[in-house]
């Protein structure tokens, strides 16, 4: 089976807008970017498999993926239990529609939003 890359990013990108806590992805800052190449709300591809789309990075393997998500967190928001969620939520979104194991996901919290900023 084959997927394109940007609709595994917006999978899990909407994995990720659906946990409890989670104000928005956030994009990569260049600071955070691994590589270099057009960064912006396309996708991004570099050679060795590594995708990334607005906050969201996956780097695909033969049978398996590893996934990195930017996120904002709405006040009030605890870091270790969001993380968990997304962490469990995107494991099990990736194996029951795609059929393949996430072996990580790392969890960068770009900042917390104000919901007066909104």
């Amino acid at each position: 089976m084959r997927i394109a890359p940007a609709v595994l990013l917006e999978m899990i990108e909407m994995t990720v807008l659906r946990v409890e806590g989670v104000a928005g992805c956030e994009p990569w800052r260049r600071a955070d970017r691994r590589g270099d190449g057009p960064h912006d709300e396309r996708v991004a591809e570099r050679a060795d498999r590594t995708y990334e789309a607005g906050g969201v990075r996956v780097r695909l393997l033969d049978d398996h993926i590893e996934a990195e998500v930017s996120v904002s967190l709405g006040p009030g928001a605890a870091i270790t239990p969001v993380s968990q969620a997304l962490r469990r939520d995107i494991g099990v979104a990736v194996n029951q529609m795609l059929g393949l194991s996430v072996t990580s996901v790392n969890v960068f919290v770009a900042g917390i939003i104000d919901p007066a900023d909104r």
